[in-house]
């Protein structure tokens, strides 16, 4: 019932993560747990480019579907006309270190669920990744929208080399490892925030989804990432 929903509020309200992309599914699947919590829910792209009246259909939609959480929304262009109830609007490139701090700066916790749906830029997603994964919340979600992208050399894609870590898909794939990287047989290997932060990867047509938590499970038979008598 929860997807029925959440592609009836997207209908309302114009957004393409219905109609358009078909990510209700998914979406209610992975955030169903958290609709009646207090979170913190941040878009990177509101929509309608540089006219700012437009766009923002999103963040109405999410704003109705988790009634108790505070909407924030992050654009290139002058949003400030969508910010309303429970909704705050911040510009800046999602790839700029200035911006994203100052937004920060409000948010100093982090958030719950973190969407990228901005410019689809390779380059731009990869950088919003690695700036904002340290300020997901524990047993919260990152999630990055429409990597068909990564298949498109107009928007840095790659139509041949399909592990370049040029490409979102490319480091996305890439992460799978950090799954596991306490079964790495690498004596002096030093773990980075992904291996040990990351617990669960799920992906979907052209849609991502990364949790957040404690990946320091241990291993049976790696001991400091050395195998025993190896």
């Amino acid at each position: 019932m929860s997807a029925q929903e959440l592609a009836q509020l997207a209908t309302q309200h114009g957004s393409d993560k219905w109609n358009g992309h078909w990510y209700a599914g998914p979406y209610a699947m992975h955030l169903e747990s958290l609709r009646q919590q207090p979170i913190s829910l941040l878009e990177i792209g509101i929509g309608g480019y540089g006219d700012p009246e437009a766009g923002g259909a999103s963040l109405r939609m999410w704003r109705d579907y988790f009634p108790n959480a505070q909407i924030v929304g992050l654009d290139y262009y002058d949003k400030s006309p969508h910010a309303g109830e429970r909704i705050r609007v911040y510009q800046g490139s999602q790839a700029d270190p200035v911006a994203i701090a100052r937004m920060l700066g409000d948010y100093p916790e982090g958030f719950d669920v973190i969407i990228d749906d901005g410019s689809h830029q390779n380059e731009h997603v990869i950088a919003s990744l690695y700036m904002l994964w340290q300020y997901v919340k524990s047993d919260g979600w990152y999630i990055v929208e429409d990597l068909q992208t990564s298949y498109w050399p107009n928007h840095g894609g790659r139509i041949s080399d399909l592990n370049s870590p040029q490409t979102s898909m490319g480091v996305l794939k890439s992460l799978v490892d950090a799954l596991n990287w306490e079964e790495r047989h690498q004596p002096t290997y030093l773990p980075s925030s992904f291996d040990t932060s990351l617990t669960g990867m799920h992906f979907y047509h052209n849609l991502a989804f990364l949790k957040k938590g404690n990946n320091r499970e241990g291993s049976t038979e790696v001991k400091a990432n050395r195998i025993p008598g190896i």
